[in-house]
């Protein structure tokens, strides 16, 4: 009896807002339905940032948050680990200089007995896989002491199972909210306006230069509102690009803004509009797919697999990172009914019923836990 309870104690190791961001969402919901279906000896530790504003990216200010932040949570995850013993440890993580930190909680999970579930939660395996570089040497590292490993995307996948027993290496997308979940049940709105959103942090790697830079190349640009957090020298960056072209009315920074001020938002947009140079699974795309918004985005991590693209049933667009022609394309495209935004409208909200219930991914997460 002891046993079995100890098989079904996991301990998921991910942040928790603030600050807000993709993971962060993923744990709240994740957490919200285990709690809300009573689930048992399901314990959780909290690896949000500390030390540095998440729009900060920096190398200094990563490394020296980045100790600061892993010694916090080694220390918290030695405490946890010792204390409660559980069964399987999840641990999230974006990788980059947080691998030192996995590596060090992949020790204590070994020393423990135990076992260590990897979910590695951005999409640039394969061009790590290509580079070879310090990251993939410590991703490697990492992936070889784990026992299950989960991502995100196809190409990812293919990259892990050359160095990993196949069985071993699981491919699960992101669940959506149970929010929602049942938002993808109502029917779309065929009433769009001709505004373009972009969701997320309005950072460089985002892709919101080359965004501003290609709205502005057209006669009339069409609206665009940027909504997220953003340092003060990058809007101000952003604000000089718009005025090439002496309009600059169509471009507004509407700041942070609660998820259901979001989906209203989505829900009568003309598209998303995300041009990042990587992700992984980005709830943003979920989210829009469910409020029946097409979505424009670039061709990293499992966008194209979410998205269908190309093919009959694509709710979305996608496009080559760091490319303005191929944003303006795109956003002519949706602008002159090149491609059918209704059709994308309902392929969205039906992928996301078919393939992204909470519950579903639940039960594969579940198999990895207690196996």
């Amino acid at each position: 009896m002891k046993q079995d309870i100890k098989q079904r104690r996991v301990l998921i190791m991910s942040p928790l807002p603030p600050p807000v961001g993709g993971i962060a969402s993923w744990s709240s919901h994740v957490l919200t339905y285990l709690k809300e279906s009573g689930y048992q000896e399901k314990y959780h530790l909290d690896t949000a940032i500390k030390f540095r504003d998440i729009t900060d990216i920096g190398n200094l200010a990563r490394i020296t948050s980045g100790v600061l932040d892993a010694g916090r949570i080694v220390g918290l995850a030695f405490s946890k680990i010792w204390k409660i013993r559980p069964y399987s440890v999840h641990l999230t993580t974006s990788g980059s200089f947080g691998l030192v930190r996995d590596i060090l909680v992949s020790l204590i999970c070994k020393i423990s007995k135990s076992k260590l579930i990897v979910h590695f939660r951005f999409g640039r395996i394969p061009e790590l896989s290509q580079l070879r570089n310090w990251e993939w040497y410590m991703l490697v590292l990492l992936t070889k002491i784990s026992n299950e490993v989960i991502v995100l995307d196809r190409k990812s996948f293919n990259a892990l199972t050359d160095i990993k027993q196949k069985s071993n290496v699981h491919q699960i997308p992101n669940p959506c909210s149970s929010d929602l979940e049942e938002i993808s049940k109502i029917k779309s709105n065929p009433n769009r306006n001709k505004d373009f959103v972009f969701i997320g942090h309005i950072i460089k790697e985002k892709g919101v230069f080359e965004l501003v830079e290609a709205f502005s190349n057209f006669h009339n640009p069409p609206n665009l509102k940027l909504i997220g957090p953003v340092e003060p020298a990058i809007k101000e960056k952003l604000l000089v690009i718009t005025k090439k072209n002496n309009q600059t009315n169509w471009l507004s920074f509407e700041g942070v803004l609660g998820k259901f001020e979001i989906f209203a938002i989505l829900k009568t947009s003309m598209a998303l509009i995300l041009p990042s140079y990587s992700e992984g699974f980005p709830n943003v795309v979920l989210e829009a797919m469910a409020c029946g918004c097409p979505v424009l985005a670039t061709d990293v991590g499992a966008i194209s697999e979410m998205l269908d693209f190309p093919g009959d049933f694509a709710s979305g667009i996608c496009f080559k990172p760091r490319d303005v022609k191929e944003i303006q394309e795109a956003v002519q495209k949706a602008i002159e009914g090149e491609v059918d935004l209704n059709h994308m409208s309902k392929m969205g909200k039906r992928k996301v019923l078919e393939a992204y219930t909470m519950e579903s991914i639940i039960v594969e997460y579940e198999k990895i836990w207690h196996k």
